[in-house]
């Protein structure tokens, strides 16, 4: 859950990912009514919906069985997105599939255009540029317990190969 400023005073927001949809829940600071926007992507998977602190736009990690994997970005609030996955995927020689985009995370604030991203089968990617482009964090992808891991929510796991 994020807070946010506006120009009648604070609100908090609740950004949501479904199965149908993204969506954004608004309400003041008391909490006792709320107003829905969305769904966004409607009929799509999102995996995850984010507002990055930083810069204010809004990220969505979606997946649908027909179109496959996508990030998405907003800067108007989900008015309107733009592909931001460009690279967001293996190398042809690395005999892995992406099979699904988790999860978005923006990096500190004294590294603005750095991004984070969660895939399935158990890889990282960054991005240095915002978003406009990405790659394997190899280091992590290629570990050598790799083999070692077990499925997880995400798909394979170093966390949940400990016993």
């Amino acid at each position: 859950m994020a807070k946010a400023k506006r120009a009648g005073g604070r609100e908090v927001r609740l950004y949501v990912g479904t199965r149908k949809g993204g969506f954004v829940f608004r309400s003041d600071l008391k909490r006792k009514s709320w107003r829905a926007e969305g769904p966004h992507f409607a009929g799509w998977e999102v995996n995850h919906l984010l507002r990055d602190p930083r810069s204010g736009k809004l990220w969505a990690a979606i997946n649908t069985t027909w179109w496959g994997n996508d990030l998405q970005v907003s800067s108007d609030n989900g008015k309107s997105w733009q592909k931001a996955s460009t690279g967001l995927g293996f190398a042809p020689d690395r005999g892995l599939t992406l099979n699904r985009i988790w999860h978005v995370a923006p990096d500190r604030a004294a590294r603005p255009d750095v991004l984070w991203c969660g895939v399935d089968p158990g890889a990282l990617f960054r991005t240095d540029d915002g978003g406009a482009s990405w790659q394997e964090v190899r280091s992590l992808t290629d570990h050598p317990s790799r083999d070692k891991w077990q499925p997880g929510g995400g798909g394979r796991s170093p966390s949940s190969s400990r016993r």
